[in-house]
């Protein structure tokens, strides 16, 4: 006859614990189960499995070790410091002010949001207030909550344009929602705001509304889709309804009549009915695990969540989008500033002595009758005023292109246009001017006209110059005169700026060890790196000559290997093949294999901020220029990049062409191969990222990043090669 086994009656417990433990969906519930199970598995190893749960006989007494028993007890600390930390989030967390006590109120009666997730609301923002008439700035970038009061708003779109109010519990401008995981923005190229009473707001920036995405917290984003889904809902409600009908919200319940004049929704007000910690608030925790108890087996398909192949982030673009929008306005901002500073200064020369009121007065008139004879006769050969900033790139090829869209784009401003001139080698397209940008002759005389602004020119004295061609070994009269006219504009324009695109091969070979702009440079003598190395020198040692501007004008740009849509590794494995070694082959790849690169466009836009947006004044070394090194975050073998491209390739159905042995290159690329080999360095980048992207940072950090959206760029050689495929099979 069978028998039930004697065991320690903390088997049958324990037991109990895992039973309640497999039948809950409720994490803090399951959580609880697995300690007490855990716990009386480790009470019934102290008591040697006695089946009278006493502990007269203890296994440890006796010299024997027992493994499950210390197993046991480490799942046991384990999950109780996990309850400890999941109780802890139900608890409230530090005294509120009245005014977050409010946001708190509206957080959590439109969207049932916590204590602990409101915190990471509330460290990503910050209260304003602004009186009445006031123009709300940086509506293109920053997200605002109307706490009180009332403000309109005009929004420009691509064929018309409308205006509307935002009163308490409104958001503006709602395409910044965009940033979380909800494509509800609208198509504004532009939002203006302005406050029609007294107006205390909430707002969030670009960078705090990303961090709060990619908070710790993953619950954080489904309280704030609920929120944008009420918010959008009320909107709609409110614009399908009567006049006398808008005092409803998303959850049709009247707002008072002051809230049409700026008075503070009900939502402000309103009493928090369960507070964190209460008996009420427990109970709603009770509740929810009996609900768990029972949805014992889970709904299909839980564990799959909705993701685009290869990683691709389509809110990416949008996101750039914005950071441009904030550098634009912060550009604006300091433009501003300085001229306000400037009209001080002319202001504190104008309140001196009677005496020095006149000698400023006769040297004023003196220099306004100059002024007025270079406007009036720009053709006598001296230099005609400038009233906006102009960039002259010498050498408009792929690089210098990028850069010079990128300028138009940051500075794209109804009142002051930012010129853009570049020079190019063929005659075909001199004179044109395409997406804004003029194009002219690389030859001494066009250049020196449009560096001074003489002649017929009608862009006036260039304000910034960026040199962008490869130097050669071989003499070049023509480059030598240009430089000539540079060096001439430079002595005659103390205000501008110059800008030179180098190159991180100047650094030489350190044997795989990190450099900065101090390193020291050893190149050799005989490449074409000691080229530039000898330009920075030369125009280093011109600018420490130059005294009459407190600005840094020389800006040297030390450009690691660019890649973008038109070049990259993913173009080397889809028109040549490659023979790659194996990721077991490159596991054994040291730092000292490693190469540095950089996107294009994280290229331009760091040029772009040093030579614009950010004004360097001279340091307490008395610094004439500033050198930075462009490169991403992540140096890789250039191996390990390849082989990454190729799955890349490989995942979308790419049919590769026959691979060429690594081990045998072209003769083109021998030299590089043999640089790479024998120069190794780990160029440091944390200069760029502090001065020249402290606000957006790097789009493409690392070449994951960049490699993923140059694959789905539709004028890429395989997408265009699908495209054909598919039409043919059509026809």
């Amino acid at each position: 006859m069978a028998e039930i086994a004697s065991i320690s009656p903390f088997i049958y417990v324990a037991t109990f614990f895992f039973v309640l433990s497999a039948i809950s969906s409720d994490l803090l519930f399951i959580r609880i189960s697995l300690t007490g199970g855990f716990l009386f598995l480790v009470l019934a190893s102290l008591s040697g499995q006695n089946s009278s749960g006493s502990f007269d006989y203890i296994p440890l007494s006796d010299g024997i070790i027992d493994i499950p028993m210390f197993v046991n007890m480490a799942l046991f600390c384990l999950n109780f410091t996990i309850v400890l930390r999941l109780i802890r989030d139900e608890q409230p967390h530090g005294k509120l002010t009245p005014d977050e006590e409010a946001l708190f109120r509206f957080f959590q009666s439109r969207s049932g949001m916590t204590p602990l997730q409101f915190r990471y609301v509330l460290q990503n923002g910050e209260f304003v207030e602004f009186p009445p008439n006031t123009v709300v700035p940086k509506c293109a970038s920053t997200l605002y909550l109307v706490i009180e009061g009332k403000v309109i708003c005009k929004t420009t779109g691509n064929c018309s344009s409308r205006t509307f109010f935002k009163r308490s519990g409104e958001f503006f401008d709602i395409k910044l929602f965009n940033l979380f995981s909800l494509p509800v923005g609208f198509d504004n190229s532009d939002i203006h705001a302005k406050t029609l009473t007294a107006t205390k707001c909430f707002r969030w920036n670009v960078y705090g509304l990303v961090a709060m995405r990619e908070a710790k917290s993953p619950s954080l984003i489904e309280y704030w889709e609920y929120l944008i889904l009420t918010s959008l809902t009320g909107a709609a409600i409110r614009h399908h309804l009567k006049r006398d009908d808008t005092l409803y919200d998303s959850l049709m319940i009247p707002e008072r009549k002051e809230w049409l004049e700026g008075a503070r929704s009900r939502d402000f007000l309103m009493e928090i009915t369960t507070e964190a910690g209460t008996w009420g608030h427990w109970k709603e925790q009770f509740a929810t695990i009996r609900s768990s108890l029972m949805h014992v087996i889970p709904p299909r398909g839980v564990r799959q969540h909705p993701a685009l192949p290869h990683g691709i982030n389509p809110k990416q673009a949008y996101l750039e989008l914005l950071c441009k929008a904030a550098e634009r306005e912060y550009a604006a901002e300091e433009q501003q500033q300085t001229a306000n500073t400037t009209e001080s200064k002319v202001i504190t020369v104008s309140s001196k002595s009677k005496k020095g009121d006149v000698e400023m007065g006769c040297f004023g008139l003196s220099v306004a009758i100059v002024a007025l004879l270079l406007l009036v006769n720009p053709a006598t050969g001296l230099a005609t005023l400038n009233p906006k900033p102009k960039l002259l790139v010498l050498g408009l090829g792929r690089v210098g292109l990028e850069v010079a869209r990128t300028t138009l784009n940051t500075f794209e401003q109804d009142d002051q246009p930012i010129q853009v001139v570049g020079t190019v080698r063929d005659a075909s397209v001199v004179g044109s001017i395409d997406d804004g940008i003029q194009r002219i002759a690389f030859e001494p005389d066009a250049v020196q006209k449009e560096l001074m602004g003489l002649g017929d020119t009608k862009l006036g004295t260039a304000t910034h110059v960026l040199f962008t061609i490869p130097l050669q070994r071989e003499p070049d009269p023509t480059m030598e005169q240009v430089w000539n006219h540079v060096q001439e504009w430079w002595d005659e324009y103390p205000e501008g700026k110059l800008g030179i695109i180098s190159t991180t091969g100047v650094f030489g070979d350190h044997e795989g060890r990190r450099v900065t702009e101090e390193s020291p440079l050893l190149c050799q003598t005989g490449s074409n790196a000691n080229l530039y190395r000898r330009l920075e020198e030369n125009w280093i040692r011109h600018a420490e000559q130059s005294t009459e501007s407190n600005d840094i004008r020389l800006l040297i740009f030390r450009c690691a290997g660019i890649y973008d849509r038109t070049r990259s590794a993913l173009h080397t494995i889809y028109k040549s093949g490659y023979d790659v070694p194996s990721k077991k082959e490159l596991s054994t790849a040291t730092t000292v294999s490693k190469t540095n690169r950089i996107h294009t466009r994280d290229f331009a836009r760091a040029v772009v901020n040093g030579l614009f947006l950010y004004t360097n004044k001279k340091g307490a070394m008395n610094e004439t220029s500033r050198i930075y090194n462009l490169a991403d975050d992540e140096p890789e073998n250039r191996d390990v990049v390849l082989l990454y491209a190729k799955e890349l390739l490989l995942s979308i159905g790419c049919s590769l062409p026959n691979p060429i042995s690594s081990k045998t290159p072209s003769r083109s690329s021998t030299s590089r191969q043999s640089r790479r080999t024998m120069e190794q360095k780990l160029v440091d980048n944390q200069r760029m990222k502090e001065e020249l992207l402290s606000r957006c940072g790097l789009i493409y950090p690392s070449y994951r990043e960049g490699l993923k959206s140059i694959l789905m760029d539709p004028s890429t050689p395989w997408h265009q090669a699908k495209q054909k495929q598919q039409l043919n099979s059509i026809s």
